[in-house]
């Protein structure tokens, strides 16, 4: 349950009875967390994970609360981009809370932190239900630059027949280094891409319900990847079991081959195997390629997130008024 709480060392100062504190204690980020998963329990369902929300304290290395008098109303993460100087921030407000100067404060707050940062650039991600937090980035000289889109593919869709034979192996925290590099490699140059680490691939081997799939080819380095996972216990937009399908990548070496299209109709299958009713994916729109092969395979939009992007010059470095 949310409570009332004084505001104390306000960073940003008030208007129209907003003001922002820094949520530098355990009881605030506990109060922040509880925001942002009210806030996103109504914008973002498709994005849900099957255990909750994860906390946005766990994401944003600054976190900011958001009061309206001595009401705690909002929540404004910023997690800044070193190597690019441009830094990826979400707002979160109550939902009875969504006035449309409540939405512009939070974006203003998230503007003033990345300017306070030094980042060249912040983009603000939002859920494509989430009309509040578009319109105030818009009025705020925000430019929507792309989108991820969910999409689902029903199971009563026939799975086309195997393009190739292909030799598939599951692999697990054994395979940890080999499989961070060919990832890497496979996604080096895509749009937005920052390595990916050991520790966050080894967390993503280790979820429950989880399988890694990779294909060999040649002299046996890995070619492609597929990462399943399913849960009966959670759903997908469509109302059956939870059934994702991420990290299907080919290669640089393999391109050409159609191991993507061939490792996409493995990886459906063994979902429906597992009982999946139906498969669901995400891509970037800057991804046409990756968007045309999904589309051809039965896959349709159930859902987004907008990426609204504002570069930042001296203007924007004042406080929030």
């Amino acid at each position: 349950m949310l409570s009332n709480r004084s505001p104390e060392s306000t960073i940003v100062p008030t208007r129209n009875a907003f003001s922002t504190t820094a949520a530098d204690s355990d009881k605030a980020m506990e109060l922040a967390n509880d925001i942002w998963r009210a806030s996103q329990d109504v914008d973002d369902t498709l994005f849900r994970p099957p255990s909750g929300w994860w906390p946005i304290s766990g994401w944003a290395s600054l976190v900011s609360l958001i009061w309206r008098g001595s009401k705690p109303v909002g929540v404004v993460g910023l997690a800044p981009a070193v190597p690019t100087g441009q830094a990826e921030a979400r707002i979160a407000l109550l939902p009875e809370e969504r006035s449309a100067d409540a939405a512009q404060y939070a974006v203003d707050v998230a503007t003033e932190l990345a300017a306070r940062h030094g980042d060249a650039a912040v983009t603000v991600v939002i859920p494509g239900r989430a009309r509040w937090a578009q319109r105030a980035a818009r009025e705020r000289g925000f430019k929507d630059e792309h989108s991820f889109h969910v999409l689902e593919r029903p199971g009563h869709i026939e799975v086309g027949p195997a393009v190739r034979t292909l030799p598939i192996e599951i692999v697990g925290t054994e395979n940890l280094e080999e499989l961070r590099h060919a990832l890497n490699q496979a996604y080096a140059g895509s749009p937005g891409f920052s390595p990916i680490s050991s520790s966050t691939l080894g967390e993503e081997l280790a979820i429950p319900g989880s399988r890694f799939f990779v294909s060999r080819l040649g002299a046996g380095q890995i070619a492609a990847t597929a990462h399943l996972r399913f849960s009966a216990g959670a759903t997908n937009p469509g109302g059956g079991p939870y059934a994702w399908l991420s990290n299907l990548t080919v290669s640089p070496v393999a391109q050409g081959l159609g191991l993507g299209r061939a490792m996409l109709r493995v990886a459906i299958r063994e979902l429906q195997a597992m009982g999946a009713t139906s498969t669901v994916l995400g891509v970037d729109s800057r991804n046409v390629r990756a968007g045309l092969l999904y589309q051809s395979e039965g896959f349709q939009s159930v859902g987004t997130l907008e990426f609204w992007t504002k570069r930042l010059n001296v203007s924007d470095r004042h406080p929030v008024r």
